[in-house]
């Protein structure tokens, strides 16, 4: 494939799906497209191209297929805690609230990869809805609706059986109690599922709001590390639709600094320590858009054990202090493995640190944790658990060069972990790098093959040894 066909095939998948590609994926495009090209038997790309262009089964067939190898199908449950913290404190409450007389919500996830998100939306409705409802919650009409431009990954979403890797974040407890275990993996329960919808859906190329498909009059739109992979020009078009299809008073979420400086009217922003937000809002508000954020900040007395956050944050600031902070951030980011130095061996003060970090990160104070996890490295450089920790913080927050900076200096502390190998390789996979991920997907398997089957790897809840090497072996199974 040359210059010019690579610009024009780039300029055909980015107009029919949005996604834009980096010039370090035309080696990938050609790797995608080839198979098609010699199963069609076409005798050329440009033959392949003319083909792609029109209304054929084949074509569909074929962008089924090519929209499946470049796009991230990488989820798990409950990805964020921090926003999911929101939306249980905050948001779904408000809406619920708002919604008692018509008792019905409807949520849209936006870009549902295999259906991780749109089935931790559920149970979490189905929690509040008893809690906030005086155990009327079964009344209500739920719909949650998860659309996808891949079919494959919908195809999975439908099945709602999961292993344990995507419930890495998630407290067992939570897990035991609305999925099931069988010989397969883990079940969605008949009450999560219930409130769930997929539907094939190109957020470019459909238009919406749809009465056929159900996307309308929606309460809440999630669409989180999606407009990363897009072109400006596509991210605007598609916050439009998000804002018609909006009920007043609906709310956006997208993840972290997506969408930063596409102002789309009429969605304001509303900013909370966790994430920002963006509601719909009439003309006539929009003149004074601090009255409505000041009144909804303020939490309703009957849901007072949702909130998060407060002096303990603050507290635990107070004792770090900004120079140590950045003392520690000047020395060690960057540009490779760090430099060992004669320094006092990692000990309780950086764990205490650390796992306080952790659990602030879980809320969605980020600039908190992080300030944490560089003073664990500044009081134990060789301690591998704040680099790790770092990581997992750039890639919700979608800086994914960062996480691969932070697991590689965690990995030189830490050579025998595997699963900071299977995280770079997902990192490597998402970007197209399918040698590099590999890599590193061997390099864990060869490290799990030396464990018992039952070892968990990682912290207290993480999965074990051979959950792991099951979760290896579906990547394989996609990637033949």
């Amino acid at each position: 494939m040359d210059d010019t066909q690579f610009d024009l095939f780039e300029h055909l998948v980015t107009s029919h799906t949005g996604i834009r590609l980096r010039a370090r994926q035309r080696a990938l495009l050609q790797t995608v497209l080839q198979p098609g090209l010699v199963t069609l038997g076409l005798a050329s790309f440009d033959d392949y191209y003319r083909m792609l262009q029109s209304a054929s089964s084949e074509s569909r067939s074929e962008w089924n297929r090519i929209l499946h190898e470049l796009t991230n199908n990488e989820s798990y449950f409950f990805r964020d805690k921090g926003q999911f913290a929101l939306l249980r404190d905050r948001i779904l409450p408000e809406i619920i609230s708002r919604n008692s007389e018509t008792q019905t919500l409807r949520i849209w996830s936006a870009g549902c990869s295999t259906g991780e998100e749109a089935y931790s939306l559920a149970a979490l409705i189905e929690e509040l809805l008893v809690a906030l409802t005086n155990d009327r919650g079964r009344q209500w009409d739920v719909l949650v609706l998860g659309t996808d431009i891949d079919e494959h990954a919908l195809v999975q979403a439908r099945r709602g059986i999961y292993g344990s890797w995507s419930f890495r974040m998630v407290e067992p407890s939570i897990r035991n109690r609305y999925f099931r275990e069988s010989e397969q993996g883990w079940g969605v329960s008949d009450a999560v599922r219930s409130h769930v919808k997929f539907v094939l859906s190109n957020l470019v190329a459909d238009d919406f709001p749809s009465v056929a498909t159900g996307i309308e009059n929606i309460d809440l739109i999630l669409c989180r590390n999606v407009f990363i992979y897009f072109d400006p020009t596509a991210v605007s078009l598609v916050l439009q639709k998000f804002a018609d299809t909006l009920k007043l008073s609906g709310y956006l979420m997208t993840g972290h600094v997506e969408i930063l400086g596409n102002k789309v009217a009429p969605l304001k922003t509303l900013s909370f320590p966790e994430s920002e937000v963006y509601q719909k809002v009439s003309t006539a508000s929009q003149g004074d858009p601090q009255l409505d954020l000041v009144a909804f900040q303020t939490p309703r007395k009957e849901n007072k054990q949702f909130i998060v956050g407060g002096d303990e944050e603050k507290e635990f600031l107070s004792n770090y202090h900004t120079e140590a902070v950045h003392d520690s951030h000047s020395s060690n980011t960057a540009s490779g493995p760090l430099s060992r130095h004669e320094t006092e061996p990692s000990g309780s003060e950086s764990l205490e640190i650390v796992n306080h970090s952790r659990s602030l990160a879980d809320k969605g104070h980020y600039e908190l944790a992080v300030e944490g996890c560089h003073r664990a490295i500044k009081t134990s450089p060789f301690a591998p658990e704040p680099y790790e920790l770092l990581a997992a913080i750039a890639i919700e927050l979608g800086q994914f060069e960062e996480a691969k900076v932070w697991l590689k200096n965690a990995l030189y502390l830490a050579p025998a972990s595997a699963q900071i190998y299977l995280e770079l390789g997902h990192i490597y996979r998402s970007e197209g790098e399918k040698q590099r991920a590999d890599r590193m997907y061997r390099s864990a398997l060869e490290l799990l093959k030396d464990l018992a089957p039952e070892t968990v790897v990682g912290a207290p809840g993480s999965p074990t040894a051979a959950e792991f090497m099951r979760h290896l072996s579906e990547i394989s199974e996609e990637a033949a």
